[in-house]
């Protein structure tokens, strides 16, 4: 297995308004091509959420939550790289 069909890859995520209120109660989140996973507070400016699991590579959508409910809708994308380290 590698770490995109396991999930758990970070990704740093850049913005403002993260907070250590929404951290501490799950809200601040990170929704990958539907998914959502928590995120950890870096900043105000920063957070870094792990990738969700996926068997298959290509551009993943990123979007970022501080409240839990609403989701930035910028379509910002990342390239998820399969690769077997053995």
């Amino acid at each position: 297995m590698n770490a995109a069909e396991e999930g758990g890859a970070p990704v740093t995520v850049l913005g403002s308004g993260f907070s250590a209120a929404a951290e501490a109660s799950g809200e601040l989140q990170c929704r990958f091509n539907g998914t959502v996973s928590r995120a950890a507070l870096v900043s105000a400016s920063e957070a870094v959420c792990n990738t969700t699991r996926s068997s298959q590579g290509g551009r993943v959508s990123v979007e970022v939550s501080a409240n839990g409910r609403d989701f930035t809708a910028s379509g910002v994308q990342y390239e998820l790289v399969l690769a077997v380290v053995g």
